[in-house]
Order: C-alpha cells, then sequence, then structure tokens
C-alpha cells in the first residue's frame, strides 16, 4: 500500500475508506490508533512518536464525524 499512497499512507488509506463509507473503515482505525498508542507508551519520550499517536486520534475524530460521500 505504501507504494501507491506514499509516506503516511495510514492516513491516506483511513480517508479514503471513510469517505467511500468502506465497511473496514471503522477496523482499520481502531487498530492504527491502538498501534500508535502501544508505541507511545514503548517510546514515550520520542517527539515524533507522540506527534503521531496525536495526529491519528485527532484524524480518527475528525472522520467520525464526516459523512461518506460515496459508498463502495
Amino acid at each position: 500500500m505504501s507504494e501507491i499512497l506514499g509516506q503516511f499512507w495510514q492516513f491516506k488509506k483511513a480517508v479514503i475508506l471513510r469517505l467511500c463509507n468502506d465497511s473496514s473503515y471503522e477496523d482499520f482505525m481502531t487498530k492504527f490508533v491502538n498501534r500508535r498508542e502501544e508505541i507511545l507508551k514503548m517510546r514515550p519520550e520520542s517527539i515524533d512518536v507522540q506527534r503521531y499517536y496525536n495526529a491519528s486520534k485527532e484524524l480518527k475524530q475528525v472522520l467520525d464525524n464526516i459523512k461518506p460521500i460515496y459508498n463502495v
């Protein structure tokens, strides 16, 4: 997937899944945020890890409040 969507592909994939009303969005986003949280627990001092985790939580919050545009 990263070769198609490039850097930060997980964020892009989450947006695509949500906007296309894909049934796998919720599972993907939950696992994504949970994994960022696990990494943060392992490396709490890392500013990059903190930012990545906060960005994933914020993206989930925004996407959860957006209505899908398409129906896949």
